[in-house]
């Protein structure tokens, strides 16, 4: 597959992604709002009575590739990164994807790696997600209480 192509895949699964949290959030009864752009720092904001909350969304089937920009929020406790698990099956839409909602205070499992340029990378993987996190979106909701 050609360099332009996975490029393309990854904007397509990162755009829906963010399109199926959107989803949830308004079915769910929160007041949010998408944000647009190609190098936004912030995809979703989310309006809880006086707080507003900020939401990163990260698309992929088993592991995610964050931004390194992550560690700006380690100690914001109003930015949440939702991943979005389409477990290898992104086009069967036959299927919902899994939803893992994580604080960012609690991002202490990111995995850096080296790329062949020497370039410092990071990823989460599924597996430092599972049984830990869940898709519970009434913390977005004025009115609800969390499970």
């Amino acid at each position: 597959m050609k360099k332009t192509q996975k490029r393309k895949d990854g904007n397509r699964t990162g755009f829906a992604s963010e399109l199926y949290v959107m989803h949830l959030l308004q079915r769910s009864g929160a007041n949010a709002y998408m944000t647009f752009g190609n190098t936004k720092k912030v995809d979703i904001v989310v309006q809880k009575g006086n707080e507003a909350f900020t939401v990163d969304v990260k698309g992929g089937s088993n592991s995610f590739p964050i931004n390194k920009n992550y560690k700006d929020y380690l100690n914001d406790t109003n930015h949440f990164f939702i991943f979005v698990d389409y477990g290898n099956n992104f086009e069967n839409t036959s299927t919902n994807p899994t939803v893992f909602i994580v604080p960012a205070s609690k991002m202490k499992f990111v995995h850096p790696y080296k790329c062949k340029n020497g370039e410092e990378r990071f990823n989460v993987f599924k597996s430092d997600l599972e049984g830990k996190f869940y898709a519970d979106f009434s913390i977005f909701v004025e009115g609800k209480e969390t499970k």
